[in-house]
């Protein structure tokens, strides 16, 4: 078995390895493995994008989603590097924050191009079935790297929808 690490200039924070095999039957091609040494999700990120959101002229129901969050359960801070966490919110504590429907889903976008050459933020609000806030999707250039510890947002927004459904 051979093992060889990759260190990668332009992305520091990412580690690559590559692992392979030709008497394990494995294919010609490697197995990649990849570990992101990035600052951890944690319930203060969540709550500092929650408030952001909610802050957020563009967001039409800044005090529902506020009274979600804090009503709410935060059941998972996704670890890949994004922002992103899911979240329960007790049917009838709070008023929804879209109209109940067949299935939940994206409710509202927001995205900004950051300082960083050609980097973005992107938030989607999450709603399940019930129309009660599911959880906030905040990912940093599509999902392809961590979201930085300190990152500076350029005015205005390139990208806003919000759903018809979204209760207002």
């Amino acid at each position: 078995m051979r093992l060889a690490a990759l260190w990668t200039d332009s992305y520091p924070v990412a580690k690559f390895w590559f692992i392979w095999s030709d008497k394990l039957g494995l294919p010609e091609y490697p197995t990649v493995y990849i570990t992101l040494n990035c600052m951890p999700n944690t319930f203060a990120h969540a709550s500092k994008w929650t408030h952001f959101l909610a802050s957020r002229a563009e967001f039409p129901a800044g005090e529902r989603l506020l009274a979600a969050f804090h009503i709410g359960k935060v059941t998972r801070l996704c670890e890949c590097g994004c922002n992103s966490f899911d979240i329960e919110v007790p049917d009838g504590a709070v008023a929804p924050l879209a109209q109940p429907g067949d299935s939940g889903g994206s409710v509202f976008e927001l995205e900004f191009r950051t300082t960083e050459e050609q980097g973005t933020l992107e938030f989607i609000v999450l709603v399940g079935s019930n129309g009660h806030l599911a959880g906030i999707e905040v990912d940093y250039c599509a999902n392809s790297y961590p979201v930085p510890d300190e990152i500076i947002l350029m005015e205005p927004p390139y990208h806003v929808r919000a759903s018809a459904s979204l209760a207002i």
